[in-house]
């Protein structure tokens, strides 16, 4: 038997790597092997074995001998038991040349499933089925039976095989072989193998801006949020249904769950329009439409004539022109007069139509007046511009009184008052 020093000297060397034959896939666990009772290894990881002895030596797999060992001293053996483990042999460390074993004897259990990652299309039957277990031959070790795990960690079959129809895209993730195994010093131990399980399904667009408003000559950003697995190709077209190709002013970019197209400077007329963005699969394709509305200030109005001038307002009337893809709201109307200028430009807000009356102003005055159509976007039309004169205000004459009719009314009334007299005057005789 080697020392403690030998022992603590050889396990440090071996994990800092400094020991044995170089090898291009590190090992998760390290075994030191020596005398004592056997080693049961659970797993299917890339592991190190680590001989108890400095003298050459060699490994032993199912009575033969492997040594596969570049340098000498050798004392290291690295070996992936899922990949390297064939059949049913006992592992150990032997002395070179004589063949006496003078190791723990190592048992490997290395469970397996076929597949490392299953896939499965969405509305398909997965299946999924735990192989045998691989383990050293004897009666040291005992299966007891396999079981599935899902995702979750619940357990879905107590068989070494599962079926799920109809899957959908929710059954995905890291599926568990369960191997009950009994050794027969150690007990029961679980052996685990996993598999992923990926669901391909057919991309869905999520979210998306139906409608975008923007002024000419500003960016613009349209975007489409989507799922699918394997994850999707993205395409935008444009709206005479070519596809657009990324570049600075139309710049296209994409995450795995995302994309977004950003047009630079977007003019009326040329990138209004319907937009389409495509996601595509092997699985099929989902497509959504953009609408953007590049705004514009609405146009002159046309045809602004004077409808009716008085010594105190103006008339009047036009015609609406294109709106700038936003809904007129109002008409702005300003004008100057000439007779006073210390009055400057005046303003006066009214209603969206197509007519208007100033009220307020100076009689045979002069004025300039400049009609304005704003839209809903806050945009305000150019000017169409007229000159109109109030008329002159006249105070009308004083009516001229009716002569005639004065003394009608007075003969009226005095030959009634003599009527009434000569009524008193009977009464009183008769009485008397």
């Amino acid at each position: 038997m080697p020392s403690p020093l030998v022992f603590c000297l050889l396990s440090i060397l071996s994990l800092s790597g400094l020991l044995g034959r170089a090898t291009s896939q590190p090992c998760l666990y390290n075994y030191t092997i020596g005398n004592g009772p056997p080693i049961i290894i659970t797993t299917s990881d890339p592991v190190c074995l680590i001989c108890f002895n400095t003298n050459n030596n060699m490994w032993a797999i199912g009575g033969g001998t492997e040594t596969g060992i570049s340098e000498a001293p050798y004392i290291l053996y690295v070996m992936t038991p899922a990949i390297k483990f064939i059949g049913g042999p006992i592992v150990g460390c032997f002395l070179s040349g004589v063949m006496i074993l003078i190791s723990n004897t190592v048992f490997i259990v290395a469970p397996a499933v076929p597949q490392v990652i299953t896939y499965v299309n969405e509305s398909d039957t997965l299946n999924l089925v735990c192989s045998k277990v691989m383990t050293a031959s004897g009666s040291a070790i005992t299966l007891l039976g396999q079981s599935w795990m899902d995702p979750q960690r619940n357990t879905i079959s107590n068989l070494s095989t599962y079926s799920l129809p109809f899957v959908n895209r929710t059954a995905a993730g890291n599926y568990t072989c369960v191997t009950k195994v009994v050794a027969n010093a150690n007990g029961v131990t679980n052996v685990t193998a996993s598999t992923l399980v990926v669901v391909y399904y057919r991309p869905t667009i999520v979210s998306q801006n139906s409608s975008v408003y923007m002024v000419q000559g500003l960016s613009v950003q349209l975007n489409c949020t989507f799922d699918g697995i394997p994850v999707p190709k993205i395409t935008w077209t444009y709206p005479n249904g070519s596809v657009v190709a990324s570049q600075p002013s139309f710049l296209v970019q994409s995450t795995t769950t995302s994309t977004s197209l950003t047009i630079s400077s977007p003019v009326v007329g040329m990138d209004n329009g319907t937009y389409t963005c495509s996601a595509s699969n092997i699985r099929g394709m989902s497509s959504t439409t953009v609408q953007l509305f590049v705004q514009a200030p609405p146009d002159t109005p046309s045809n602004l004539v004077v409808t009716n001038a008085a010594s105190s307002s103006i008339s009047l009337s036009w015609t609406n022109g294109f709106n700038g893809y936003s809904p007129l709201v109002s008409v702005l109307i300003s004008y100057e007069v000439d007779r006073y200028p210390q009055e400057g430009t005046r303003n006066q807000t009214f209603p969206f139509g197509t007519t208007a009356t100033l009220i307020g102003l100076h009689s045979n005055s002069s004025y300039t007046i400049h009609v304005r159509l704003v839209n809903a976007a806050g945009l305000i039309s150019n000017p169409a511009n007229i000159t109109q004169k109030t008329v002159l205000f006249t105070p009308s004459s004083s009516p001229t009184p009716n002569t005639t009719s004065s003394r009608s009314a007075g003969c009226i009334i005095q030959l009634c008052t003599a009527i009434w007299i000569s009524y008193l005057c009977a009464v009183w005789f008769n009485s008397s």
